[in-house]
């Protein structure tokens, strides 16, 4: 009796241990269902179709690597050649920590030459250019092929002083700029080097609205360093925010102490959505900053305060007055739905020069120019190409409203708008009387020009204003006005002495085979 009533006692907890167990089973079964592929599951296949992955160079060959595309020929033998092998991801085996990354689509292995671009692998470095890809299948078998890339090489080091600035490897690097810690300072104070190009496919698009912009004031809270590319390229920055102050930086900080800097810089591939204040470098950008030699390429969308490079270029203080940008291009589009937009800078009251843009800009609103949307400030040896259309007024070649000055500048854009529309400038105005403003110097303009009013050839309107030394060409804007720009045919806007005591030592060019036959920038050359 007492025996049975034991075993009795027993059978409950040997229940329990049971049921846990299973339990156990079943959510190891479940978690690893949640991965598509893990290092345990790929080492339980270890052939790859009928073939052992260490056959892999026998019918893959040869490698090459070149900005995150594979480039081999697939030669598989007779017993292999039905199989259809499809690549879903892919694995760097130097980087164990990092999981197999999907492709954007499924690759199909073809019997010619397959070009395979493995998205995100610019993200990481590595410390040797030596590395394996490790291609997968959806069949969750596998092959190897080694590459060698020393454009992946990059160490982390630095202080993040002038002297030894930070050094960049990484997205995860990048994005720690915009750390701030309470106690021991920020980030943002410090210097840094990009010592790689970095690929923000994946990284920028782990949550719907991408990436954060690095800043969120013009004071301490924002960028207060200093930025060198290296002439390294960060690519496919990706943004989608109805947020305003939208870039890689929200804010480029006012420092009256030292000259906040980014430069030697490539954005490629851009993608950003914002509402007011967006650019592809940043949305605010602010007085002593400089930004120079830095070049991005994309699509910008917003509503207010636009520009392929950055959004307004202000610092609302004391003196009112913005930045420097110098040596940068936009190539691109730019669609809006507001006021303010430019193909470098949406409003700018600090200084553009040797810069250019080449876009195409679809705008609803108002001031919207090539280069700037209103300029307060100093244009100098700038140029754009493209398209510039807006519902709106005050719409330019280089600026929709000038209320500073244009020196030795011109226009390649076909320009179409409501009010105030100029192959140049939409509106050349001086704001006061004994204020100086509103001058436009040796510059040209060459598009076609479209407006409902106040439309001209280089200027649709000018204002109490002063323009000298300055023409456009009649046939091609489809304009004839004079006292706002000299009408010039297109031989002899193409003729070297139409354009009388021009510079044509140390600022202008001319040839037959560059810029269609126009002047040219010899420090700004066209693209």
């Amino acid at each position: 009796m007492s025996i049975f009533n034991k075993n009795k006692a027993i059978s409950p907890i040997i229940a329990t241990v049971l049921l846990i167990a299973v339990a156990v089973i079943l959510v190891t079964i479940i978690l690893s269902w949640s991965r598509n592929y893990t290092n345990v599951s790929l080492n339980k296949t270890q052939d790859f179709g009928k073939l052992k992955v260490s056959d892999a160079d026998s019918f893959v060959y040869p490698k090459s690597y070149s900005e995150g595309t594979m480039q081999f020929i697939y030669s598989p033998p007779e017993s292999i050649k039905s199989e259809e092998i499809i690549i879903t991801h892919y694995q760097i085996l130097e980087l164990p920590e990092i999981e197999p990354i999907p492709l954007t689509d499924p690759y199909t292995l073809n019997e010619n030459t397959n070009i395979l671009p493995l998205n995100c692998l610019y993200e990481y470095s590595l410390s040797s250019p030596d590395f394996t890809i490790q291609l997968i299948t959806d069949k969750n078998t596998y092959i190897t092929i080694k590459q060698r890339d020393p454009n992946m090489v990059c160490t982390s080091s630095g202080a993040g002083t002038e002297e030894d600035p930070k050094v960049i490897c990484n997205a995860e690097e990048l994005d720690d700029i915009r750390i701030v810690y309470l106690k021991y300072g920020s980030n943002l104070n410090l210097h840094y080097v990009l010592g790689k190009n970095i690929d923000l496919y994946c990284f920028s698009r782990q949550t719907e609205e991408g990436w954060e912009p690095i800043g969120t004031d013009y004071g301490a809270n924002g960028f207060n360093g200093s930025f060198d590319g290296q002439n390294h390229t960060i690519s496919n920055l990706y943004i989608n925010k109805d947020d305003d102050h939208i870039g890689l930086f929200g804010f480029v900080a006012h420092n009256e102490l030292k000259t906040i800097e980014i430069k030697n810089l490539i954005l490629k591939d851009t993608n950003i959505t914002g509402n007011q204040y967006v650019g592809s470098i940043t949305g605010n950008f602010s007085m002593l900053a400089v930004i120079s030699n830095v070049h991005s390429s994309g699509t910008i969308n917003g509503g207010s305060y636009l520009g392929g490079l950055i959004g307004e270029n202000i610092y609302g203080g004391l003196n009112n007055i913005g930045g420097d940008l110098n040596f940068s291009s936009f190539t691109g589009q730019i669609n809006a739905s507001g006021d303010y937009v430019g193909g470098l800078i949406g409003n700018n009251l600090g200084t553009i020069e040797n810069s250019n843009s080449n876009i195409i800009i679809n705008a609803d609103g108002n001031y919207v120019g090539g280069i700037a949307g209103l300029n307060s400030g100093y244009i100098r040896k700038v140029y754009s190409k493209g398209s510039i259309t807006s519902f709106g007024n005050y719409v330019g070649g280089v600026v929709g409203k000038n209320a500073k000055e244009i020196y030795d500048s011109y226009s390649l854009s076909g320009v179409s708008g409501n009010n105030y529309v100029g192959g140049l400038v939409g509106q050349n105005f001086k704001p006061m009387l004994f204020e100086a403003g509103g001058k436009i110097y040796n510059s040209y303009s060459a598009g076609l020009v479209i407006g409902n009013s106040n439309a001209g050839g280089l200027v649709g309107l000018n204002t109490n204003a002063l323009i000298s030394l300055s023409v456009y060409d009649t046939n091609t804007s489809e304009q004839s006005d004079t006292g706002k720009g000299e009408p010039k045919t297109t031989t002899e806007m193409k003729t070297q002495s139409t354009f009388e005591d021009w510079d044509f030592s140390s600022i202008w060019a001319m040839a037959a085979s560059t810029n269609s036959g126009y002047p040219y920038l010899i420090n700004n050359p066209p693209n």
